[in-house]
């Protein structure tokens, strides 16, 4: 399936193999494939940027063009997204703030905020 920008999707029963050009070949499997579409997708995730990644403490992630999708086992399903994103990478990423413990949210008042294990990432 052509998903523009280069990108092409397989579905297959566990996982999407996605390739760009002849150099780049990504999966996104099982329960990250699972948060992945129950955030959005292609259409507002964008596609996969890395491999999967084992964060230790039963959490993994997976990072895309527009967020970073999270698991830990088959219940929790989060994503970091947009300038939020920026924020947590900017603090230290999953070392000094940990794993997203919420899905983001706005305030009201045009700050979204989305708490992680050790702290509140904020965005405009």
């Amino acid at each position: 399936e052509n998903m523009g920008g280069g990108w092409w999707r397989q579905r297959c029963q566990n996982g999407d193999v996605w390739t760009q050009g002849t150099d780049k070949k990504l999966v996104i499997q099982y329960e990250l494939r699972s948060s992945y579409y129950n955030h959005g997708g292609a259409g507002w995730l964008g596609a996969p940027v890395a491999s999967e990644e084992n964060m230790g403490d039963g959490w993994w992630r997976q990072r895309c063009q527009n967020g970073d999708v999270w698991t830990q086992g088959r219940n929790t399903k989060r994503v970091v997204m947009f300038n939020l994103r920026k924020d947590y990478y900017k603090r230290g990423g999953f070392e000094k703030l940990g794993a997203p413990v919420e899905d983001e949210h706005n305030d009201g008042n045009g700050l979204w905020r989305q708490k992680c294990q050790k702290g509140v990432l904020e965005a405009h």
